[in-house]
């Protein structure tokens, strides 16, 4: 008697799902909006989407009650799609590897400056100008490049706000503008 050839699993794909068709259209739409919050974020051509996550998720059609609520969401749908993010960067010369080089490149920026000499005769007067022309260091490209590698790199300390009052004293209350906000609510109550 020949063996039994043992049972194959039947894959998950063929397989009828349980859940109930709302879970799964639910889903559905969240996959489409999260491809359209991405679509959103990597489009150059629209400045105000363009790698701003709150904004992308107002355009990718999610419905939040809080601007606070939309930041979540976008910082959360960032996550999620972090690999595609960083293919995509990578296509458009935004990589990590990119950027360094771009920066190293930068922090020995130099440009072109030209100066002015006046030529003078034999009596002191000025017979013609003479311009010279010399490669220096471009220290505000130079600057700014360095700064921006130290944000990024999070080596600044944090910023400190401090709130204060006339002459860096303290705040003063004014009980009377509570005292007006009192009556104006008092008035509201009579009326109604």
């Amino acid at each position: 008697m020949p063996a039994k050839s043992p049972k194959k699993p039947i894959p998950k794909k063929l397989i009828p799902s349980r859940k109930s068709p709302n879970a799964v259209r639910k889903r559905l739409t969240d996959v489409c909006k999260l491809n359209a919050w991405f679509k959103h974020y990597t489009n150059e051509a629209c400045s105000t989407t363009f790698l701003n996550k709150v904004e992308s998720a107002r355009r990718a059609g999610y419905k939040c009650k809080s601007e606070e609520s939309l930041r979540k969401l976008g910082c959360k749908n960032f996550t999620k799609v972090a690999d595609k993010l960083e293919k995509w960067f990578d296509e458009v010369g935004l990589s990590e590897n990119a950027l360094r080089k771009k920066l190293l490149s930068l922090i020995g920026a130099k440009e072109t400056k030209f100066f002015s000499t006046p030529q003078k005769d034999a009596d002191g007067k000025t017979v013609d100008i003479m311009i010279v022309e010399r490669e220096v260091e471009a220290i505000e490209t130079q600057r700014r490049t360095l700064d921006m590698a130290i944000k990024v790199r999070g080596m600044y300390a944090a910023e400190r706000h401090e709130h204060a009052g006339p002459g860096g004293g303290p705040i003063e209350i004014r009980p009377m503008a509570l005292g007006g906000l009192h009556a104006a609510i008092e008035s509201r109550r009579k009326t109604d």
